[in-house]
Formats: C-alpha cells, sequence, structure tokens
C-alpha cells in the first residue's frame, strides 16, 4: 500500500495528486505547510516540509504509510507570510503592491495593482474556478463560502506576483 505520486516538492497554491493502491483510506497532513483533499490532491499552504498520511481501518487494524513532501513558494511570496517582502529574488516589487480586498468577502473580491494583472481562483483542492486577464475584481457571488486561492501574475510577463488564501463569506 505505498503512496505514488509524481513530486516530492509542491510549490504555494500548486497542487500535486498522490494515489494508493488500496482504495477507502483516509488521507491527512501532519503539519500545516500542506493540505491533502479526500482525494488525495496536496496544496502547498506554506513553505517547509510535511508529511502527508494515507490510512486505512480493517477489523484488525489501521495501516497508515507516509510521503514526505516540500513545500516551495516557487518565486512567489509565502500566502502566510505578512511581512509585504517576498522571499525569493524572482519576485517583482510589483507584488508588494498588489491589494486582495475586502478579505474575507461576501461576494465582490477587488484587485488594486501598480501593473496589469491576470487572477487565478481555485479551490483547496486545486480546481480552477475563475481565470481572468487584466482583473480589477472577482465575482465570488456564485460560488460556496469557504477557503479558496488566488494567484496573480503580471499580465505583461506571466510572472507569479502573488498567492493569498481568499475566505468567501455568506451575503
Amino acid at each position: 500500500m505505498p503512496i505514488t505520486g509524481t513530486a516530492t516538492t509542491v510549490c504555494t497554491a500548486t497542487p500535486i495528486t498522490l494515489s494508493d493502491a488500496s482504495a477507502g483510506g483516509t488521507w491527512s497532513s501532519y503539519d500545516a505547510n500542506a493540505i491533502v483533499s479526500s482525494g488525495g490532491v496536496v496544496t502547498g499552504v506554506t513553505a517547509g516540509t510535511d508529511v502527508i498520511s494515507y490510512s486505512i481501518t480493517n477489523v484488525c487494524n489501521t495501516a497508515t504509510v507516509t510521503y514526505t513532501i516540500t513545500v516551495s513558494t516557487c518565486g512567489a511570496r509565502d500566502i502566510n507570510d505578512t511581512t509585504g517582502k517576498p522571499n525569493d529574488p524572482i519576485v517583482d516589487d510589483a507584488s508588494m503592491d498588489i491589494k486582495v480586498f475586502p478579505n474575507p468577502s461576501t461576494g465582490i473580491l477587488y484587485i488594486q495593482a501598480s501593473v496589469s494583472v491576470d487572477v487565478k481562483l481555485s479551490t483547496i483542492d486545486g480546481r480552477m474556478l475563475i481565470d481572468q486577464k487584466e482583473a480589477t475584481q472577482l465575482d465570488m457571488n456564485y460560488y460556496a463560502n469557504g477557503v479558496y486561492f488566488i494567484s496573480i501574475f503580471d499580465h505583461n510577463t506571466g510572472l507569479l506576483l502573488k498567492t493569498d488564501r481568499v475566505i468567501k463569506t455568506g451575503n
């Protein structure tokens, strides 16, 4: 019952999929550096190492296997970093001028940036919901309350400027 996957490193807000040949198990993550869905989709949350576990319980016992991953910012600011300073020299200074508000949001999410930006909104399990060019706002009214990831790219260069968590709450 080994866990299989194609990567041992994941970027923040970018999912990878792990699998196990034995069906009916439960996925979990040990640290808060990554989250894992019930389907084995792992999404990096903050830079560091995490241990992903897959457990199967039968009448005799519980068998658990683990898979260690490294979460990297991959050129983006860590989504839990509140200093506003990039961790990686690849990030453009424009990333410090980006504001996403209000967060939490009840519907319309505004993006204020010093450069033209493209925005992608995805679920915590990596499903893309919105891919909008030259965005200044996103309409989240039609999505369920919960936590989402927003990735903001420089429209001209395609450089990832910022990744953040967004919370959608009821109207």
